[in-house]
């Protein structure tokens, strides 16, 4: 559930990932069981800096999707392995842990591809969204459209170029369709800054100038796995400016930019492991100290307490930590949410099958 993605290539990437990363974590995590077994304070140790590496990981690096995981399986591994009165129950759960993560990494490189849509095809319904969202915002939008327009308009096309690049990985699509693509990921998140910008200012389309419909035929184009082409050029008034900006646009909007133009565009610097301000924000290790606090705080309460049944709480701080206090709050009241009617479920056979026990023992006596 943490590491499913969305589009068929990343879930194969992430699935030769997961299980590349698992032989490297399993072999850490047996040097560190020979180090730690029998030895409280050398566990505590390393519970704290694995803790504060893997939460400082998921905040100031590209690790971050899967950093909670690993983290979860690293520290919980060396709890449970501390409690095996025997070494060789301690191996044996390396090597479940093992087929924890290689079962559902098996899952994903096989299932992936086959349910999974194309990155391309998500890339061409991202495109029809907005387009969609351009039309509603022309006509009568309620508050929740606005609010979503604002939202997909600071997202940008971040999210569109990722699956363009997954899309390239594939090598199925040819490079005058991928160009059209690129050209349309731009044009759409331009259209919708356009479409917003002639909704605030109040800027009405003209008489015979349909400009809902030709976005909405021009998104029913993309929903069909295709691209616009000689789109008609739209004509708006000069007292609303957006809008002639957006007739132009619109009328270009696949139309990949000059390759002169192209030439002369400046590379985009190469990203690297960590965000740029990975070492100079406090904010990654406040974020990995808070984390941190939490995974020693719950060990030495079940620790302390002797209530080893409980030891499940470090799952629980990887699970809903998030950056913000918004997201962790979310997140941890679905934890408790979910737990409380599973726990639910699971209880409630118990008393109704002690309930008939009773009423059959009373009814035979």
């Amino acid at each position: 559930m943490a590491l499913w993605q969305k589009d068929r290539t990343t879930n194969l990437l992430a699935g030769v990932a997961v299980n590349v990363l698992i032989v490297l974590i399993l072999s850490l995590l047996f040097v560190l069981i020979h180090l730690t077994l029998d030895h409280p304070f050398t566990l505590v140790v390393a519970i704290m800096l694995l803790s504060f590496a893997f939460f400082f990981l998921a905040s100031a690096s590209k690790l971050k999707p899967i950093s909670y995981l690993l983290g979860l399986i690293v520290v919980f591994a060396l709890i449970v392995a501390d409690q095996a009165p025997i070494g060789e129950l301690a191996t044996r759960a390396l090597l479940y842990a093992d087929l924890f993560i290689l079962v559902p990494g098996a899952v994903m490189i096989v299932c992936g591809p086959l349910i999974c849509p194309s990155p391309a095809t998500l890339l061409m319904r991202e495109v029809a969204a907005r387009l969609r969202l351009c039309a509603t915002l022309l006509e009568q939008p309620d508050r929740y459209q606005l609010d979503y327009a604002r939202t997909t308009l600071r997202a940008g096309t971040s999210g569109m170029l990722k699956l363009l690049k997954m899309a390239r990985l594939e090598k199925i699509l040819s490079k005058d369709h991928l160009a059209h693509l690129e050209q349309a990921a731009y044009s759409s998140a331009a259209a919708l800054a356009l479409t917003h910008t002639a909704f605030r200012h109040g800027e009405i389309p003209p008489e015979g100038q349909d400009f809902p419909q030709t976005l909405r035929n021009m998104a029913e184009i993309f929903s069909h796995n295709g691209y616009t082409q000689d789109v008609p050029l739209l004509h708006a008034s000069p007292s609303t400016p957006a809008l002639a900006e957006l007739a132009a646009l619109l009328h270009v909007f696949t139309i990949p930019a000059e390759p002169a133009a192209q030439n002369t565009r400046t590379p985009e610097a190469k990203s690297g492991f960590f965000v740029p301000d990975a070492f100079s924000n406090p904010e990654h290790v406040r974020f990995a100290v808070k984390g941190t606090a939490a995974v020693l705080i719950s060990y030495f309460i079940f620790t302390i307490l002797f209530w080893p049944g409980i030891h499940t709480c470090i799952i629980t701080c990887f699970i809903v930590a998030l950056p913000t206090v918004g997201e962790m709050t979310t997140k941890l009241r679905l934890r408790i949410s979910g737990a409380l009617v599973g726990g639910s479920i699971g209880i409630a056979p118990l008393f109704s099958s002690c309930h008939i026990f009773t009423i059959l023992l009373l009814f035979y006596c």
